[in-house]
């Protein structure tokens, strides 16, 4: 298990000085082989369970408090302290975001190769389960592709423009231009970015191959926008309507 003691505000400031100008700073050794090997196993369970399709979990079902409860626990100081390296002050406190995704079955390819911003400003990737080598499932990272102080509705507009269908295609296309990081991943190591600054991805999996992550946010750089929260509300409204129109 990563030892969080011994890191000092100094090697947190490099951290933060990597993922800002690197694009994404790695954690080794960040959970034991009998956690990933328990969460594999969960994961595993959950896509069978599924019809071996992909199983995708997020906030107050993202599996906090069971799947790597004990690395939940201990993040919290840390990315708090991140946090302030990276925005270069103090933050209001935030609650961790988890969530799961595992990719399996021809839903995985859907979910594959979808290029987005992160609502938070610190993500941290945990792979529990990933292709072999050569086979597909690596992080596509295009870093530093927005600033990170801009007001919430330009960076509403810019998701907005990024989910639709011409958009994708153009970024898919930068995939092969060199602009993009292609960053294979290591079982029980953690991958730290600026999810909300920079476009991400993840490759498509060869075959049956499956790829389990577990992911952590952290930090809202719209904290308090009356603006946000309104766009929240609605959003909630609209799923709740969606919901019960499929009873």
């Amino acid at each position: 298990m990563f030892d969080w003691q011994r890191l000092h505000a100094s090697e947190i400031a490099l951290i933060a000085s990597a993922m800002k100008t690197h694009g994404c700073a790695v954690l080794d050794k960040l959970v034991t082989d009998e956690d990933v090997r328990h969460a594999s196993e969960l994961a595993e369970r959950l896509v069978v369970e599924n019809g071996n399709e992909s199983v995708l979990k997020g906030g107050q079902n993202g599996l906090s408090g069971y799947l790597l409860s004990e690395l939940h626990s201990d993040l919290d100081p840390f990315l708090r302290e991140l946090f302030e390296a990276i925005l270069g002050r103090p933050g209001a406190p935030t609650r961790i975001r988890q969530s799961s995704r595992f990719l399996a079955g021809a839903s995985h390819n859907k979910l594959a190769g979808y290029y987005h911003f992160d609502s938070y400003v610190i993500s941290l990737i945990v792979p529990i389960l990933m292709p072999a080598d050569g086979l597909g499932g690596e992080f596509v990272l295009l870093p530093n592709a927005r600033p990170l102080h801009q007001p919430y509705i330009v960076s509403a507009v810019q998701k907005a423009l990024c989910d639709t269908r011409f958009m994708q295609k153009r970024l898919a296309s930068a995939v092969h231009d060199g602009r993009t990081a292609h960053l294979p991943m290591r079982t029980g190591q953690g991958y730290l970015f600026i999810g909300h600054t920079s476009l991400h991805s993840n490759a498509r999996c060869i075959g049956e191959q499956r790829r389990f992550t577990v992911i952590f946010h952290y930090g809202d750089p719209h904290e308090g926008s009356r603006l946000r929260q309104l766009g929240t509300l609605m959003s909630r409204r609209y799923h709740a309507v969606m919901n019960s129109l499929r009873l």
